[in-house]
């Protein structure tokens, strides 16, 4: 009886082995599995970044030309504009003496001018203001802390 009781218990102890080495290939499978995902996050997170970089490098291909285009716009814009006056009828280049160079009418050319102007400033004023605003509300939005008072529905 004692013999049996013994072998019982090695069986048991053998069991109990088993169990544990079961437990330790469970938990390093899980380990194997935990580490696959970071893996793949990490390779996901460098696309990620790659791509970051790329569109930081093409944004500042793009910046590059649009200062080029805002210097032409700064070279060519007087130059069409003191164009487009001259051939205009406001002046009269072969005024004999007595007669006045200038139109009568060049005060409706300047008052055009002036309120054009203002409105185009102020609709650009305008315009950044609105997109300012709406970008702070986004921000203060994504800023805000969260709120724990709310029901969860799960």
């Amino acid at each position: 009886m004692k013999r049996r009781v013994d072998d019982i218990m090695i069986e048991y102890d053998d069991k109990i082995d088993e169990c544990n080495m079961m437990i330790c290939n469970t938990s390093l499978a899980m380990q194997t599995v935990w580490n696959h995902i970071a893996r793949q996050d990490s390779k996901t997170n460098t696309k990620i970044s790659k791509a970051n970089a790329a569109i930081a490098v093409q944004t500042k291909v793009e910046s590059a030309q649009m200062r080029t285009i805002a210097l032409l716009t700064m070279i060519y814009l007087p130059l069409s504009s003191v164009a487009a006056i001259f051939s205009m009828d406001m002046f009269n280049w072969e005024a004999v003496d007595g007669q006045s160079i200038v139109s009568k009418h060049i005060w409706l050319f300047a008052v055009l001018t002036v309120g054009l102007t203002s409105l185009t400033i102020a609709a650009w004023f305008l315009g950044t203001r609105r997109e300012k605003a709406m970008a702070d509300t986004s921000d203060n939005y994504f800023n805000a802390p969260q709120r724990h008072d709310t029901f969860e529905y799960v």
